[in-house]
């Protein structure tokens, strides 16, 4: 069985997943804030995000100096994710360590990674039903 996969459509729903995950767990970790300008507004044009909608007024680095690590399986959307994470830095401020590993080191790390919930890892692109079936209950679909 094949697919066709369009890369654009790949790329803006990794876009709007990271930034969900960033908006709604960020906290946890920390964040440095700066005192900003109420009137700074970060323009999209010409970005990958572009066409997302946000509020009136929305500070997207309201969470700048965030450091989020992501593992991957080492393959071609993995490259995509590394070149996608560096403009979302860019962007909002916050850090993407993205992570490449071979396959059986991915679901190594990750299976310690929440045996241990050590929450080394805070975001995971994996295929659930293969790799993170054993931890259904610990995963949230983030698809808008």
């Amino acid at each position: 069985m094949y697919f066709h996969i369009n890369r654009k459509s790949v790329l803006r729903k990794i876009s709007v997943i990271l930034l969900l995950i960033v908006l709604t767990s960020c906290d946890q970790q920390g964040s440095i804030k700066e005192e900003k300008d109420e009137n700074q507004i970060v323009d999209l044009t010409g970005t990958s995000f572009e066409t997302l909608e946000l509020p009136e007024k929305y500070d997207i680095q309201q969470h700048a100096g965030v450091t989020l690590n992501f593992i991957v399986e080492n393959n071609l959307y993995a490259n995509i994710l590394i070149h996608e994470s560096e403009e979302f830095s860019e962007i909002t401020g916050i850090n993407i360590n993205v992570r490449a590993v071979d396959y059986d080191t991915l679901v190594q790390k990750v299976n310690l990674d929440f045996i241990t919930q050590s929450s080394t890892y805070q975001l995971v692109y994996v295929d659930p039903y293969q790799t993170l079936n054993r931890f259904y209950n610990y995963l949230e679909v983030l698809t808008p």
